[in-house]
């Protein structure tokens, strides 16, 4: 499979089209995003968060996590 890097699409689903054109038909895709087949297939933001935490303590760190990026983000915005 080989891909440009100049390559830009209009939508989801040019993307779609793009990935499936490349990949034919006897040859089905997965896009995992991820360098290493073996790692878990999990988010990044779960690879960030304590996977022993339960689903409130999670939530808390995911809207700190927000809100950080918020207060961030303004330096960039107009």
């Amino acid at each position: 499979m080989t891909w440009k890097d100049d390559a830009s699409f209009e939508n989801v689903d040019d993307l779609f089209r793009r990935l499936h054109s490349l990949a034919g038909k006897e040859k089905p895709i997965a896009c995992r995003g991820q360098a290493d087949r073996e790692w878990r297939l999990q988010t990044s933001l779960d690879r960030l968060l304590d996977a022993s935490a339960d689903y409130k303590a999670r939530l808390a760190e995911e809207s700190a996590i927000l809100e950080r990026f918020r207060v961030l983000a303004r330096e960039y915005l107009g």
